[in-house]
């Protein structure tokens, strides 16, 4: 009867572990698809974004909508590698197929957090491609000049930082020598 009661108190952890893991596996699986819809979606707002701009609409709101989702998308990732996380404690360096299931939601972690960097670094560009032109559209029509020639503006300043760089590079050659 003794041996009853401890084999019995031995199984209640492996029992309770099992509904633990799959508690969080499941919210692992939860997080995983709100992230996939959400990172589509920013990804179109990325896209769209320096458009949104030629359209007239409001950078402001267009600069507060893609921080929002930036911010969302950084929750919804930290939470994700929490649950991981917690996954991890729960299998208790077993190795069984559960390490497996683990290693898995690890590597989609992976790959989401790689996503999302790629679409916030291609949304800085087109940030500071939409304050360049907005800056280059300023300064033309300041000076009187057609404010769709910004590309020609471009162009030229393009054309002086390189003269720069070419003359800085000579002279500093010259210098070595």
């Amino acid at each position: 009867m003794c041996s009853g009661v401890s084999s019995a108190s031995a199984s209640l952890p492996t029992s309770v572990q099992p509904q633990a893991w799959e508690e969080q596996r499941k919210e692992a699986r939860r997080l995983e698809n709100a992230l996939d819809v959400k990172l589509g979606q920013f990804a179109k707002l990325c896209s769209g974004y320096e458009q949104s701009y030629s359209r007239g609409d409001s950078g402001l709101a267009t600069d507060q909508l893609m921080d929002s989702k930036s911010a969302e998308l950084e929750r919804l990732l930290s939470q994700l590698s929490d649950v991981n996380d917690s996954m991890r404690n729960a299998l208790g360096g077993r190795n069984d197929t559960r390490a497996h299931t683990l290693t898995r939601h690890r590597d989609i972690l992976h790959d989401y957090q790689q996503e999302f960097r790629r679409h916030a670094t291609s949304l800085g560009a087109s940030r500071d491609r939409v304050q360049l032109l907005h800056g280059s559209t300023e300064r033309s029509s300041l000076l009187g000049g057609p404010s769709h020639n910004t590309s020609g503006a471009l162009l030229r300043e393009r054309g002086q930082i390189s003269g720069a760089n070419s003359a800085v590079s000579s002279q500093s050659a010259c210098l070595l020598l």
